[in-house]
């Protein structure tokens, strides 16, 4: 089998497990978004309930500033959770992010270097192979020219003496 062959199905080869290794990144990505929403949602909907209980508790217990002043610090507890979760998920999104990039340009190079190497194996068949084949037929094909000229022109040598002495004959 010719190497630039196999170098074509290696390299085809590795780019359908990229694309393949894509895909599932962009599966698993789709799903952690789905996942993160449904969490936010969840999360809203929680604090809009633990809001609407605050309010009803200060409403009812006021007297208790004490008690009031806990269910602020879990509230604050709570967005401070939700503001990390975001940030935690902010960060995730940039790394998962910069690593697609990252790839991206591993396989422009990847390509590049391909291409360059198919380009200089090109190059090498035709100026170590072809061109000295053309060589030794141009050199073949002017000795055979050459040995027909000599061949024919002894030959007609040869018929025109011969008619000459049948002429001189009669």
């Amino acid at each position: 089998m010719d190497p630039v062959m196999i170098l074509a199905i290696v390299l085809g080869a590795t780019l359908v497990l990229q694309a393949l290794a894509f895909a599932g990144l962009l599966r698993a990505v789709r799903i952690l978004t789905l996942r993160l929403e449904n969490i936010g949602s969840n999360l809203q909907k929680d604090t809009a309930g633990l809001a609407e209980k605050a309010s009803s508790l200060m409403a009812a217990i006021q007297t208790t500033a004490e008690k009031l002043q806990e269910l602020q610090d879990h509230v604050t507890a709570t967005v401070a959770l939700a503001h990390r979760r975001a940030v935690e998920l902010d960060a995730f999104v940039a790394d998962t992010t910069d690593a697609a990039r990252l790839q991206v340009i591993r396989i422009q190079q990847t390509l590049d270097m391909a291409s360059r190497k198919i380009e200089d194996t090109v190059d090498l068949i035709h100026n170590g192979v072809l061109a000295p084949i053309s060589e030794v037929h141009a050199v073949a094909r002017g000795l055979r020219v050459g040995l027909n000229y000599f061949v024919r022109h002894r030959r007609s040598r040869r018929s025109g003496n011969a008619a000459f002495d049948d002429e001189m004959f009669i």
